[in-house]
């Protein structure tokens, strides 16, 4: 995979209708984008969007994901063009099953169906974190709803602020909930809660941590590629203060902020 960028920057829109979406280019036809940097592969989609865009398929078997085993095929996009960059020879994981494999059948009805189905009819491809590195420096303008590239820098200089950096091809940042430091995935394809912290977190921090016993709890379940939790047990931080670079983050309403035993990581951020 490789990057040629005959400009030194290119902006593109940003739709951030719910998950983060740009449009690319694929032979002239457009592509929409789901922008996951929790994916590790560097581009993924469905079967029968990879026939869609006529992409010949290869090297059939079974791959983990997220621990349920999967039929797969592969294929190469020769070149995908977001605004004036184009990435060549990229690696595609195509997923050849249903995208409810997995799912039990106590929940894997028409209204799960439904939801799954709208969130994957908002794109083509779902465009990981290894193809982002190759991008050179991304930038997410939510509030202008713009997506901008910068070519890499040669030499590379560290940035300023680094607050984001990779391990084992995951992205990982760092922020504050009420003082007490968190390192956690940073997952734009999180649909789920804003922000999940773990209950290892919680124990050695609760002096910081107050809980919420008097907000009623929805019901939340989990599900992602065939990793399901119904009514997923957890608790809710008293009036969280959420800082980012030592800035306090801006929490939405209807903002889902917990502390579950699930969460596998200090904390799971999702943008």
């Amino acid at each position: 995979m490789r990057l040629v960028a005959p400009d030194s920057t290119t902006t593109v829109p940003l739709d951030t209708t719910g998950i983060l979406n740009c449009t690319a280019s694929y032979n002239g036809h457009p592509m929409h984008l789901w922008i996951d940097t929790g994916v590790s592969y560097a581009l993924f989609m469905q079967e029968e969007k990879a026939r869609k865009y006529g992409l010949k398929l290869f090297a059939h078997d079974s791959t983990l994901v997220n621990g349920i085993l999967s039929p797969k095929a592969e294929a190469v996009i020769d070149t995908l063009r977001i605004g004036t960059f184009c990435l060549t020879d990229i690696p595609v994981i195509v997923l050849c099953h249903d995208i409810t494999h997995g799912m039990p059948d106590s929940i894997r009805g028409k209204d799960v169906r439904h939801i799954v189905d709208s969130i994957y009819s908002m794109s083509d491809a779902v465009l990981g974190l290894p193809a982002l590195c190759k991008l050179g420096q991304v930038t997410f303008d939510l509030s202008g709803h713009k997506l901008t590239l910068r070519a890499p820098r040669h030499p590379f200089t560290p940035s300023e602020e680094p607050n984001l950096y990779l391990n084992q091809n995951m992205l990982y940042t760092r922020c504050t909930l009420n003082g007490a430091e968190a390192v956690g995935l940073l997952d734009t394809g999180n649909t789920g809660n804003y922000l999940t912290f773990s209950h290892l977190f919680y124990e050695t921090n609760k002096d910081r941590i107050p809980l919420d016993t008097l907000t009623a709890k929805r019901k939340i379940g989990s599900w992602i590629y065939g990793h399901t939790l119904a009514d997923m047990p957890y608790e809710i931080p008293l009036q969280p203060d959420i800082r980012f670079d030592g800035l306090p983050v801006r929490i939405p309403p209807k903002a889902d902020i917990i502390i579950t035993p699930t969460a596998t990581r200090a904390g799971a951020v999702a943008a």
